[in-house]
């Protein structure tokens, strides 16, 4: 059983890392700062209902006034209204893929929010899940945001976090008569202005992501059972 926990958009970020930045993600998961939770809260919940009602750009654009008009007091409320304005904005000129524009679907929760890879539990937590209709077949897909305006998400990154949404979704989602459609699966680096999907054959994907949970293990001494 894994002792070890760390964000899907975190794991992307330590494949193509530094030894340096490595060590300074596994202690941040290790050891989780009180401010990371409430960190562009505002700017995900609206992204969210922005996707849910059709990509009506009125909710990023309702986010940014109450952002606006909210309290802040504390630098930190300063600092994150102001970089969670910035996303909202930018997020306001990304182009999604015309397939999950236009898609007529419905929206679901999961329960279960951890993918479980060589000892080392990946917090996957959907943003988004999708169940629409492709060609009669019942898909389901799933979106990721990335909010960081630091390190920000290579392809590499970006296709291994989308792999990572594939796999969950697989495992805890969908249905036995639904297929995942890599198509759906799509990491979102937001300050990068990235959209990007998983591709359709993951293993490459699949094995970096194991690779990377093989040296956590293995510089913590986790358990692989």
């Amino acid at each position: 059983m894994s002792v070890f926990t760390i964000s899907i958009n975190q794991l992307s970020e330590y494949i193509s890392a530094s030894d340096a930045r490595k060590r300074t993600i596994v202690k941040q998961q290790l050891n989780p700062s009180s401010l990371v939770v409430p960190w562009y809260k505002s700017a995900r919940t609206a992204m969210k209902k922005c996707i849910e009602n059709g990509f009506s750009k009125s909710f990023i654009i309702s986010g940014i006034e109450k952002l606006q008009k909210s309290k802040q007091e504390s630098d930190f409320q300063k600092n994150n209204v102001r970089a969670s304005i910035e996303a909202l904005n930018i997020f306001l000129k990304i182009h999604f893929p015309d397939h999950i524009e236009k898609m007529k679907c419905t929206f679901l929760k999961a329960d279960n929010k951890i993918l479980h890879i060589e000892g080392v539990d990946i917090k996957v937590a959907p943003d988004v899940i999708i169940r629409t209709k492709v060609n009669g077949k019942s898909v389901v897909g799933g979106i990721k945001f990335r909010l960081s305006k630091g390190h920000g998400f290579e392809m590499l990154n970006c296709l291994c976090a989308a792999t990572a949404m594939k796999l969950f979704l697989q495992k805890h989602v969908a249905n036995s008569d639904e297929v995942v459609d890599p198509a759906f699966c799509l990491s979102v680096d937001v300050f990068s202005e990235r959209v990007v999907p998983a591709p359709k054959d993951t293993l490459q994907y699949e094995q970096i992501l194991a690779e990377a949970c093989k040296e956590i293990t293995l510089n913590l001494k986790l358990p692989t059972a």
